[in-house]
């Protein structure tokens, strides 16, 4: 994808220079439209079909951005952004003197003061919007796009709600005119001091103007991306239901519950609240779980906001403030909540050389639906209350329209293209869970880390959280300069789900890495069984990074790769490292390799063995005849006191029930392995080849061996020779 081309330095200024203009911005825009205007103009005299006139004339205003493609490039993004907010403040001075006409008895007048105030406020604001998606995209780009985003937000709601909190308590429960006046005098000021920090962001890039950049290739082009063309008609319908559903909300509590202005206002501050947890959330999950996942998350909190209106139960006056307190909650933590996830995936789907065009096309067909909605819903509505006798049933069959509208985007979302790590049904599960929560938590601390012994500590945190929404940020780690840090993603990856990206690691790591981190992915390869790790295991059989060579024979061995077989026999026999040799004969003896034994005896033979290496060799022999875990204990027992050992097993042939005849022989040929090694040798030799030589070809060996003087001079094979016999003659033992 192209980028802004902006430096992290013009890109971190940017944004503060941002943020302190939304705060700005803010002020401006809740005391100069939405609710205080719907109340203002309720207070002049204004009716339901008024109230949707007005918010069609937010939405019209965004038809102005065709204006303003035209002159954008000539004037530039960021002077076409601030001297439009400039104008847009100034075109509100008509309605400073709807007050002064509503007193003169001229309602009528009044009213257009305030719509045309609006016409320009919104005209300009449109013009300006232009700028909006090239600016905010630039400033957002980086993997914390969707965290900067849902901050900003946070810092808006913040905003909101010390200033409805002002709105209300300056209001007071009469609500004069002249107070409202107050208000809009300072929303226009504050809204000229925002453009200050507009003309403080850089200047970011726009796509080559030509003939394949006009708005009719544009939207020729952007229809064959079926990830657009669902977005468009998911945002159109959207901003349709947003139209018809978010100017009454108002008018719905002060009708159906009587609430003072004042009062109003308290609840757009429990929205505010609202929005700050969403942003909160947002900020940790957006960019982990996908901004698809949570519009449908966020759309479908909205639906139960909606559902509450639709039941409208008749309540006292505690219940009324909990009931619209829960509503007010709901429904801004859904409506915001899906607009900032459908921010989010608009900037995720385009390219900055794109996101001029796209984003004027989305706005205009947003904003014409938004239009069309809002004068609907005020047509219907007022059509709804003048038919139906109770005010109740009118909000109940409105807001059921606006339910069915907001189930039929539910299909739309599903279609949209996954833009993040997990599918909608796997987001929804993380989302529901307390343990992947936390590892969310994690992840973010992990990002915010600033010390490799902090960012360690976080790494073996989330290695125990076996979540797969850690998956991504751990393989991302494997790139970091710091050895610790790369070792210790790595074995964090062992307690993680197993993904092709993750599998893909791991060959990348056994690949390239040898020396230092190839050995733990061969180890973790072959305990997940990654399959298609097969052949850089078989290749890594020849590498002089002797810890890599005997993880990879384990690992082969796990994964059932008998064709290694005859490499991992060469490598038992002629490496001279004790730790490959142990790793080759325990891959035999996971694969079962009878075969092997010649190779495993044979080793025992080999100069300047260490005993540690004999046990292991002995061990994975009687593992591979199938006594191990039976031997194991007495082999110990021989290793502490020889004696009791060897009288261990004879225990055991008396227990097993063997004639005393067949127990007295046999003992005494046990019991000559500390006496007479010679004799026990030969002895051993003759009771196998008389009583079990037709047993197949392994007992063939094994006679072999008992024969093979240099190999039963080694107390402890002899040891193990001795515990086969017994197994055999208590029948207890079958070989072929």
């Amino acid at each position: 994808m192209a980028t802004s081309g902006l430096t992290p330095r013009e890109r971190k200024r940017g944004r503060n220079s941002f943020l302190i203009f939304e705060l700005f911005n803010v002020i401006s825009f809740t005391t100069l439209s939405g609710s205080v205007l719907t109340l203002f103009s309720l207070r002049l005299g204004a009716d339901s079909f008024f109230i949707g006139l007005l918010s069609a004339v937010m939405n019209i205003g965004l038809l102005l951005m065709l204006v303003g493609r035209q002159t954008i490039r000539r004037v530039g993004v960021k002077n076409q952004w601030g001297f439009s907010w400039l104008l847009r403040n100034i075109a509100m001075t008509p309605i400073l003197f709807a007050p002064a006409a509503s007193a003169a008895g001229n309602t009528t007048a009044a009213l257009l003061l305030v719509f045309f105030s609006m016409v320009g406020f919104h005209s300009f604001k449109g013009t300006g919007m232009v700028s909006n998606d090239p600016m905010v995209g630039s400033l957002s780009e980086g993997k914390d796009r969707g965290a900067f985003l849902a901050r900003a937000q946070i810092y808006v709601q913040t905003m909101l709600i010390a200033t409805n909190l002002f709105v209300s308590f300056f209001l007071g429960p009469d609500a004069r005119l002249s107070r409202y006046l107050v208000l809009i005098c300072a929303g226009m000021a504050a809204g000229l001091l925002s453009t200050i920090f507009i003309f403080r962001m850089p200047e970011p890039s726009l796509d080559t103007p030509g003939p394949g950049n006009t708005l009719f290739a544009v939207i020729r082009r952007s229809m064959k991306r079926p990830e657009f063309r669902y977005f468009i008609a998911l945002a159109s319908l959207v901003a349709l239901i947003n139209g018809l559903a978010n100017p009454f909300i108002i008018v719905y509590a002060k009708k159906i519950y009587g609430l003072a202005d004042n009062l109003v206002v308290l609840f757009l501050v429990i929205g505010n609240l609202s929005v700050i947890i969403m942003g909160l959330i947002a900020r940790k999950l957006i960019d982990r779980l996908g901004a698809k996942a949570l519009y449908l998350i966020f759309l479908g909190i909205l639906c139960v906001a909606v559902i509450l209106i639709i039941g409208s139960p008749p309540l006292g006056k505690i219940g009324v403030f909990v009931f619209l307190g829960l509503l007010f909650f709901l429904y801004n933590f859904g409506q915001v909540g899906g607009a900032n996830s459908q921010q989010n995936y608009f900037y995720t789907i385009t390219d900055t050389n794109e996101r001029l065009n796209f984003g004027l096309l989305n706005h205009v067909l947003s904003g014409t639906a938004g239009a069309v909605g809002s004068i609907a819903g005020g047509l219907l509505l007022h059509g709804m209350e003048a038919t139906l006798p109770n005010p109740v049933n009118a909000f109940r069959f409105f807001y059921l329209i606006i339910l069915l509208l907001l189930l039929a985007c539910f299909p739309l979302i599903i279609k949209l293209r996954n833009v993040g790590a997990f599918s909608i049904r796997s987001a929804l599960e993380i989302f529901l869970s307390l343990k992947n929560l936390r590892t969310i938590a994690l992840l973010h601390k992990l990002d915010t880390s600033t010390t490799v012994d902090e960012e360690a500590r976080v790494i073996d945190s989330l290695a125990e959280s076996d979540s797969p929404v850690a998956v991504k940020d751990i393989l991302a780690r494997l790139t970091s300069p710091r050895f610790f840090i790369r070792s210790r993603a790595l074995r964090a990856l062992e307690n993680l789900p197993l993904t092709d990206e993750v599998a893909d690691a791991l060959i990348t790591q056994v690949r390239r890495h040898a020396f230092t981190t190839a050995h733990t992915a061969a180890r973790i390869m072959g305990r997940k069984k990654v399959e298609k790790g097969v052949r850089v295991l078989r290749q890594s059989l020849s590498s002089e990074d002797y810890l890599l060579q005997a993880e990879a024979t384990l690992a082969l061995a796990h994964l059932g790769d008998r064709q290694s077989i005859p490499k991992i026999e060469s490598i038992l026999s002629n490496s001279r490292v004790p730790l490959v040799q142990i790793y080759a004969a325990a891959a035999l003896d996971i694969m079962k390799s009878t075969s092997s034994l010649p190779y495993l005896f044979n080793a025992m033979n080999q100069k300047n063995s260490p005993p540690y290496f004999r046990d292991e060799i002995i061990l994975s022999i009687a593992d591979l005849l199938g006594i191990g875990d039976w031997f194991y204990g007495f082999y110990s027992q021989f290793l502490d006191h020889a004696l009791d050992g060897i009288e261990g097993i004879i225990d055991y042939m008396k227990d097993c029930g063997v004639d005393p005849e067949t127990l007295s022989t046999v003992s005494d040929i046990i019991r000559t392995l500390q006496s007479n090694r010679r004799a026990f040798s030969r002895r051993m030799a003759e009771r196998l080849s008389n009583q079990h030589g037709d047993s197949g070809e392994i007992i063939t060996h094994l006679i072999d061996i008992a024969r093979n003087g240099s190999l039963m001079r080694f107390d402890r094979l002899a040891f193990l020779m001795a515990a086969v016999l017994a197994r055999l003659e208590c029948g207890a033992m079958k070989l072929e």
